[in-house]
């Protein structure tokens, strides 16, 4: 598709009749139905539009390398892409590295049961009885959100049992795993930050997506290499930190907290993170495009 959407929209006559046959054969139908009610019962897009859409995510697949072709041939079908792809794509920087590997990781990041220790349900801002707590103890728990097309993350930090700081933030066209990541990242930054010495560090949040990408040796998107490398920033002293899955709306405190903050976060005007947009993104927006021209035709 990538090499001959071109030629698809010149051919589109024959292309109609090749995908007639198919349609047909899908369930019995009138030989005079025409094309047009067969694509509307099946929801299936004219198969010329396909072609372009296929090829536009191609175009996004390779280029996330900035690769470019060094045949003249190829170059012309690149540009004829470049003109289909929409206008508020053609600059926008992927959530997407070249594939790296990290074996030795100092944290670790587990999804388990879900469950988490009587003792930290009741972590709360009142807490005084942390005498025999280790002086470097965390506790972190953060979440992401997305309300009316408007990303936020949420982070609450305890110390010693004791609240010791909420923040929030609003992210730019950012998805709600990509709010998650993006929270434990500023979660890392704000530990080292306040943190003296060696410490003790538990992030919780309740999105498993999000943990299986950071507890995986590959790393494939530029979220999670930048929570990454945030995590290795905090555990170069030695620090160790363990991330870890908590049922979400369990009625954990610091659950709620963090689900509130990042609620807050969806709604500030302040602090607007810039991250990469997703590839979900780039694909919906592609596939949102493809069906206005089938609309229009």
């Amino acid at each position: 598709c990538y090499v001959w959407a071109q030629q698809a929209e010149a051919s589109k006559k024959k292309l109609e009749q090749l995908e007639r046959i198919g349609l047909k054969m899908c369930s019995f139908v009138r030989h005079s139905t025409p094309t047009d009610a067969l694509r509307i019962i099946y929801n299936v897009k004219p198969l010329h539009l396909h072609i372009k859409e296929v090829a536009i995510k191609t175009f996004f697949r390779v280029k996330k390398y900035n690769w470019t072709s060094k045949l003249k041939k190829t170059i012309g079908h690149e540009r004829y892409i470049q003109r289909q792809i929409p206008k508020n794509l053609l600059n926008v920087e992927m959530d997407k590295v070249p594939h790296r590997y990290a074996w030795d990781k100092p944290y670790t990041a587990e999804i388990g049961s879900g469950t988490i220790p009587p003792e930290i349900w009741s972590y709360g801002p009142f807490e005084k009885d942390y005498e025999n707590i280790a002086p470097e103890t965390w506790q972190v728990f953060t979440d992401g959100s997305l309300l009316e097309g408007r990303s936020g993350s949420g982070i609450v930090l305890f110390h010693k049992k004791v609240h010791k700081d909420t923040v929030w933030f609003r992210l730019q066209q950012a998805t709600v795993y990509q709010s998650e990541v993006k929270a434990v990242e500023i979660a890392a930054k704000k530990i080292l930050s306040q943190k003296e010495g060696v410490a003790k560090c538990s992030i919780w949040l309740d999105n498993q997506a999000a943990i299986y990408e950071l507890g995986k040796a590959e790393i494939t998107q530029k979220c999670v290499l930048d929570a990454h490398n945030a995590l290795l920033q905090l555990c170069k002293d030695g620090t160790s930190c363990d991330i870890r899955w908590v049922r979400g709306h369990s009625g954990v405190l610091g659950n709620e907290m963090s689900d509130e903050a990042a609620k807050l976060g969806s709604k500030s005007s302040l602090g607007n993170l810039v991250v990469p947009t997703a590839p979900s993104t780039i694909k919906r927006k592609i596939h949102e495009k493809i069906i206005s021209q089938w609309t229009k035709e």
